[in-house]
């Protein structure tokens, strides 16, 4: 008997050996047929899931339940199973077991092996009683089979017998699987015993029959809780337009996926738009259908680290990874070791939740390399600066809810998932979702908060919201504020009362007088999701603006006097008139008078305010003592001011920036001399004004603008001439003959404005200004001559038309400092020098010119560096209201290279040079190198030829470092306009402008450099 017993049991091993031989070969074979695909086979069945039909639950998988109990009912239903299945139930899991999860009619051997292949993990209670039933031994063949194939958990419990036992089928287990011999075949009766010695081998629980039974299902579900620790996560409970914007993350991981790489995903975006509810409808979807050794949804990382630290997230995030709770960290560095070298071979799924600072992903995953291939990353956050290291495809911008979202999000909690409310609220209920902006929290909110009540209720709570913002969306939207530097604060709480619509350029000027570092700030706004960009504008978000200013009125509910922004109109007038105001204030603005128009205010209102940095105060009537102002005020905007004169005790020690313009002032007795920090003055349209200040001491004067008042040849301070800081300069519309001051000392001149001037005869040279850009003389109808126009390296625009008697003030030499100047630049997007002028002649020093509206030529051949080209254009006046433009055309002749461009001109009226200089260096021909021989085409491109003449004067720089010119040879029998190509001409100002595809003639597009052709 020992003999047989002892062949019986090698004949086993040799079983079971065969058995793991097959299925290694077999497992190793889909292993190399995975590798070989583009996508793993992992992945391919998850993506197949995730264009499931929007019908279906985001949350569903291939596993539908988490538990398979695999027992036998003789020994185990009523006691230790029963138990078990009891306690799983109530602590939440789907089990499979056999008496209460199957229907009537479904055939029972199907049944369970779709239970098994849809449980994440198996139980199987290995009871005496289990030995003898072939339907559980069948059971766990299948189980063993899912295991190797579907990569699914088996938790062994040895329920009053010993692995030994269940591993040689030895003592009362023994006897009882021997007694299937008589029913079962020798083959049948070794697979069974293969399955029995493999599911012994692992790591399993013994339970005693008689022992603590609490105990041990205790710790069975501690132990299934480590192996099913991803249940679902509860994503929203109306789900509205999450699929689509899911969809699209998931679609980018499907066409980015490789097992040979650790792959991040970044969502930014506003608080309460939703980041963390698409964050965890992306991890249903993968933790289960994508196989990962471990999954974590860690959140509110912002939060945890704040109340325990980031050692101890860090702690968290490996525990969970590694079902286990054995790891302890003691401090960041530590941590950041034990993540490397225990996460470092695992294919992990991470969410790391609410990041709000660089330390945190410092900690958690600053590196791929941290992390097993295969593994995934998803961040949330605000803070757009956060997903730096990651690359454009993997970062998304969560968005907000387009208009039929936004509306079914909120009928779904504000009418309890009624499709359409009832029609008296319609009209208010369109009001609130218009005010929630698409902003999910607020919808939610706003919906859930107004549900159940009336129509009087709906109008009461919306006129309170919108001038309180509800708790639970301040709380939230607050959190991005909370997490700013100071500076970076303040700069949004003035934006948010006082701003908000405005040019950036006009916030910046504003508030870097209030010396902040305005560029940085706004920056910071920006990527932190609580600023935008609308064109050239600065806009918020409603709520995100509501909530910056409900921060203000919280610092005092009651008594606005006390707070440290007044912009409410109705506010600001109750301080000024009760002279409530306090030290707190910084800000103040009254852009529109409203019931103070003809009020006459008393400085008194302002003697309180000794912070006060900012005063708008447009068309507003205050008389007193000025020195009860402020000394700290930096800016003050008071347009259309009623005074006649500023009186020189005003308190501008610290202004920076003063804005008056459309006043009744008659005299400007401000005191220059102590406005040491004075950047900006704007008197323009105050056309009572007759006489400036002494601006000798307004060393720091950067823009002066006093167009369009009544300024005369002695209206005008000669030291003007000494304001060695100015860079604008407006003089228009004003009433002199000649300047009292020449510009020699405007170095830094960038702007110079003298449009409209019509007495204006003489001009003192100007020459020499390095950093001059625009010149404007337009209307200058009695300016005869400028008597030195030359030396402008900086020069890109001069408008001087309708200056009738004006002499041509362009000689050759003007064009050398342009020309010399523009490869230094280093901006290949500039067009070049552009200049407008009444002149019906194109100069004699222009070497190749025409009488046509387009003209051909040949590049000389030369030795020189080509520098660019003067095009000189003569047309009749243009009065539509478009632009007009022009094509060039370079083609090479022998190598059939090709390039167009065209060229805007503005509305001009009268017979006018327009005049270009073009740069090789710059746009358009981008530093194209030309040695001769090339052709050039200029040729005009509107429907109605009004080009009259075009000259062409190309600009070389000789062996000496000097500017010289070389003619061309010009073809003076090119006709850019056949009469068979008519018809076409009339398609190409339509090509040119951008309103169908407008494409370069290119023979040989493998030979063509490449060029810009926007």
């Amino acid at each position: 008997m020992d003999t047989q017993g002892e062949s019986s049991s090698l004949f086993s091993k040799f079983c079971y050996d065969i058995f793991l031989c097959f299925r290694d070969h077999l497992y190793d074979r889909l292993q190399r047929i995975q590798e070989s695909n583009s996508s793993s086979h992992s992945f391919h069945s998850f993506i197949s899931y995730s264009s499931d039909s929007e019908g279906e639950s985001s949350t569903s998988s291939k596993f539908f339940y988490d538990v398979f109990l695999s027992f036998s009912g003789k020994d185990t239903r009523c006691t230790f199973t029963g138990h078990l299945y009891d306690r799983l139930r109530r602590d939440g899991f789907q089990i499979f077991k056999d008496d209460k999860s199957l229907r009537k009619g479904d055939v029972i051997s199907t049944a369970l092996e779709g239970g098994i292949e849809k449980s994440i993990i198996s139980i199987v209670v290995l009871s005496i009683k289990y030995a003898s039933s072939s339907w559980c031994l069948q059971e766990l063949v299948k189980i063993l089979q899912c295991k190797i194939f579907l990569k699914q958990r088996v938790m062994p419990i040895f329920y009053d017998v010993l692995p030994t036992e269940v591993r040689k089928q030895t003592g009362e287990f023994g006897k009882e699987f021997a007694k299937l011999k008589e029913q079962f075949g020798a083959e049948q009766m070794q697979e069974w015993a293969a399955a029995l010695t493999e599911v012994a081998n692992l790591s399993g629980r013994p339970v005693l029959a008689n022992g603590d039974e609490p105990k041990f299902i205790e710790l069975i579900m501690k132990d299934v809780k480590k192996e099913v620790n991803h249940t679902p996560l509860h994503v929203a409970s109306y789900p509205v337009g999450l699929d689509s914007h899911a969809k699209d993350i998931m679609e980018s991981l499907r066409q980015s996926e490789c097992e040979n790489e650790v792959r991040m995903i970044g969502i930014y975006g506003l608080g309460g738009i939703g980041k963390t509810t698409l964050a965890k409808d992306i991890y249903n979807r993968l933790f289960r259908n994508v196989h990962f050794d471990g999954s974590c949804f860690l959140s509110d990382v912002r939060l945890q680290d704040k109340i325990f630290g980031l050692d101890k997230v860090q702690e968290k995030l490996v525990n969970i990874l590694l079902k286990t709770e054995d790891f302890k960290v003691n401090n960041v560095p530590e941590g950041i070791s034990l993540i490397k070298s225990r996460l470092g071979s695992k294919k992990v799924l991470i969410v790391l939740d609410d990041v709000d600072s660089e330390k945190q992903l410092e900690a958690l995953a600053r590196e791929r390399s941290w992390f097993g291939l295969g593994s995934l990353i998803i961040i949330t956050t605000r803070d757009k600066q956060m997903l730096n290291q990651l690359g454009e495809k993997e970062r998304y911008e969560a968005k907000l809810l387009n208009d039929d979202e936004a509306e079914s999000l909120f009928y779904r909690h504000a009418f309890e998932n009624i499709p359409l409310p009832p029609q008296n609220y319609v009209d208010l209920a369109h009001r609130i979702i218009k005010y929630s902006g698409g902003l999910p929290l607020a919808l939610v909110t706003l919906g859930s908060h107004l549900r159940g009540r009336s129509i009087k209720e709906w109008t009461s709570e919306f006129k309170k919201l919108t001038e309180i913002p509800h708790d639970d969306i301040q709380s939230i939207l607050k959190t991005s504020f909370d997490g700013l530097p100071h500076d970076t604060k303040n700069v949004f709480l003035d934006i948010a009362c006082a701003f908000h619509g405005l040019s950036e350029y006009d916030v910046t000027r504003i508030l870097n007088a209030c010396r902040f570092h305005t560029e940085s700030e706004i920056a910071t706004l920006v990527q932190r999701n609580l600023l935008q960009r609308d064109g050239l504008c600065l806009v918020m978000h409603d709520l995100v603006r509501d909530m910056g200013r409900e921060i203000v009125r919280l610092e005092s509910a009651q008594y606005p006097g006390k707070r440290s922004r007044l912009f409410i109109p109705e506010e600001v007038c109750d301080v000024l008139q009760g002279n409530n105001g306090s030290k707190n204030i910084e800000v103040l603005k009254l852009d529109r008078v409203g019931e103070l128009k003809g009020v006459d205010l008393s400085t008194e209102a302002f003697k309180q305010m000794k912070k006060l940095r900012v005063l708008i105060i447009n068309e507003l009537r205050i008389s007193g003592d000025f020195m009860l102002l402020s000394k700290e005020l930096r800016w003050l905007s008071w347009q259309k001011c009623p005074l006649n004169y500023i009186p020189p005790d005003f308190p501008a020690a610290n202004l920076v920036v003063l804005d008056m313009r459309g006043s009744d002032i008659e005299e400007f007795g401000l005191n220059l001399q102590c406005c040491k920090k004075l950047k900006e003055l704007n008197l323009s349209y105050c056309k009572r004004l007759s006489k400036t200040s002494n601006f000798s001491g307004a060393r720091s004067l950067e823009i002066l603008q006093l167009q369009y008042c009544n300024l005369s040849d002695t209206g005008i301070h000669v030291g003007i001439g000494s304001l060695s800081s100015l860079i604008s300069l407006d003089l228009s519309g004003n009433n002199f003959h000649c300047l009292p001051f020449d510009f020699s000392k405007l170095r830094l001149l960038k702007e110079l404005r003298l449009n409209d001037c019509e007495n204006l005869h003489t001009l003192p040279p100007v020459s020499n200004l390095e950093n001059l850009k625009i010149f404007e003389l337009r209307n200058c109808q009695r300016l005869v001559k400028i008597t030195e126009l030359d030396n402008l390296p900086s020069i890109e625009s001069i408008n001087m038309c309708n200056c009738s008697f004006l002499q041509n003030p362009f000689n050759e030499g003007f064009f050398s400092a342009p020309a010399l100047s523009f490869p230094s630049r280093n901006n290949p997007y500039q067009q070049g020098l552009q200049i407008y002028l009444e002149c019906n002649e194109i100069p004699d020093w222009c070497s190749n010119k025409v009488t046509a509206p387009s003209i051909c030529f040949t590049m000389p051949k030369h030795k020189y560096k080509f520098l660019g080209m003067v095009l000189w254009f003569i047309c009749d006046g243009w009065n539509q209201s478009h632009f007009r433009y022009f094509i060039v055309t370079v083609a090479h002749k022998e190598r059939f290279l090709t390039w167009n461009r065209h060229i805007e001109t503005p509305i001009l009226h009268g017979e006018v040079s327009r005049v270009y200089y073009i740069s090789h260096s710059n746009r358009p021909f981008n530093g194209l190198v030309f040695n001769g021989g090339e052709e050039i085409t200029v040729k005009e491109c509107h429907v109605e030829a009004t080009v009259s003449k075009i000259g062409i004067h190309l600009l070389y720089l000789d062996q000496h470092g000097n500017v010289t010119s070389l003619p061309a040879k010009v073809d003076h029998s090119y006709t850019a306009y056949p009469e068979e190509a008519r018809d076409r001409k009339s398609s190409s100002l339509t090509e040119a402008t951008g309103h169908s595809s407008y494409k370069a003639r290119r023979p040989f597009d493998s030979h063509c450099p490449r060029m810009d052709h926007s």
